[in-house]
């Protein structure tokens, strides 16, 4: 059984790598600072359209923003692919399952960095539409003589709201990330679609529970404004959701790390 010291080791590594993967695929390809270059005039073109349509009096919001974020529980689903991917795509699969650790060990460290990786971009996102949101407020403020503080404040609050659900679905989704990309090199193959099939159900009961769980105050009503972001828009059954995520999240990870073992197709 290998120290707390050396399973942390290994999530630096996985994290390192990681960067190390991205920078090789990027070489040969357009340079970092022209993607960045290219994401900072995105940001600007949706700040001034957003502005625009309030200023024209299309009867957007400054909480509709939130509408365009409802794709982000995938992207944890994608780093959780990623993780184990990134091995056969390099080619250091032979080397990485042949390191003196158990595959729950080897697993388990690839899980947590691809926790900490979706924990990161979560961050960034969230400051990034803080940063949005001020903007907003100050160029809607120019225009029109003044913006009240108070729909800035409402736009934080209700993106923590989202947020905060995100990372309480991020467990869950990594780990079926990392299931689904550990059976496409093993002999269990054919259960793919049962894991498809509860991913739908997932994110079918992830969207639509957001509306009915609570019809007066959900994030749909938040994200359109009609009602406030300052009390907690979840009901309480719906934290046990996220512990059963939890545990489930678990269950897979070890699942995964079995079929690793057991059923590798070589």
């Amino acid at each position: 059984m290998p120290s707390s010291n050396v399973f942390w080791t290994l999530v630096k590594y996985e994290l390192k790598s990681g960067y190390m993967t991205r920078k090789k695929m990027r070489k040969g390809k357009m340079p970092q600072k022209i993607w960045l270059m290219y994401a900072v005039l995105l940001f600007i073109v949706f700040l001034c359209f957003t502005v625009y349509a309030t200023n024209q009096h299309w009867g957007f919001q400054l909480r509709n923003v939130w509408y365009f974020t409802l794709g982000l529980p995938w992207m944890l689903f994608g780093y959780g692919m990623g993780a184990i991917k990134n091995e056969w795509e390099n080619s250091t699969e032979g080397w990485w399952l042949t390191l003196p650790y158990s595959r729950n060990t080897l697993i388990g460290a690839k899980y947590i960095a691809a926790l900490l990786k979706t924990l990161y971009i979560l961050l960034v996102t969230y400051a990034l539409a803080i940063v949005y949101g001020v903007l907003y407020g100050v160029c809607i403020s120019v225009l029109k003589g003044g913006f009240p503080l108070h729909e800035v404040i409402f736009f934080i609050v209700s993106g923590f709201w989202w947020y905060l659900l995100l990372m309480g679905l991020m467990p869950l989704m990594v780990s079926i990330g990392v299931l689904v990309a550990v059976i496409k090199y093993t002999n269990a193959k054919y259960i793919s679609p049962l894991i498809y099939f509860f991913m739908f159900i997932l994110g079918y009961g992830m969207y639509g529970g957001l509306g009915v769980m609570n019809q007066k105050h959900n994030l749909y009503s938040i994200f359109s404004g009609e009602t406030s972001p300052g009390s907690s828009p979840f009901p309480v059954v719906f934290f046990y959701f996220l512990i059963a995520g939890w545990i489930l999240a678990y269950l897979l990870t070890r699942f995964s790390a079995y079929l690793l073992k057991n059923k590798l197709d070589v």
